[in-house]
């Protein structure tokens, strides 16, 4: 096994660089602003997660309302959650909301742009931003 220590990743250009020190670790809050988990869920039918980072099971809580459990632990749940839901149809995005979250999963809610209704969302996205254990 072979290590390679830097301080510093550039691209091949020289226009662009990064310091080590905000390169996203298990035990601090990334500098950068690097989310630490992040998923993109299929929820409609059986639900299911399409990709993800840190994010290991979801569970259906209902029309529009689904549970997401973290691979990793926050320090608290004072922590970012952002996402987006869609829907197939034309011009039909879905509103998005988090609610009870703790420190390793967040509930995901998705609902109508126009009634406000629960709805399943065929695409639904949601990212991390805060500090791990």
């Amino acid at each position: 096994m072979s290590t390679l220590k830097v301080n510093t990743l550039q691209d091949t250009s020289g226009n662009n660089s990064v310091a080590m020190s905000a390169v996203s670790s298990a035990a601090t809050i990334n500098p950068s602003g690097v989310a630490v988990a992040w998923c993109c869920i299929d929820g409609t039918g059986t639900v299911a997660i399409r990709q993800s980072f840190n994010c290991s099971s979801i569970t259906d809580r209902g029309t529009g309302n689904y549970s997401v459990t973290m691979s990793i632990t926050m320090t608290s749940s004072n922590f970012c959650v952002v996402g987006s839901g869609s829907q197939s149809r034309n011009n039909n995005d879905n509103i998005f909301g988090h609610a009870l979250r703790d420190t390793s999963q967040i509930n995901l809610i998705s609902a109508q742009n126009t009634s406000g209704a629960k709805e399943d969302s065929d695409f639904l996205h949601a990212a991390v931003f805060g500090t791990t254990t």
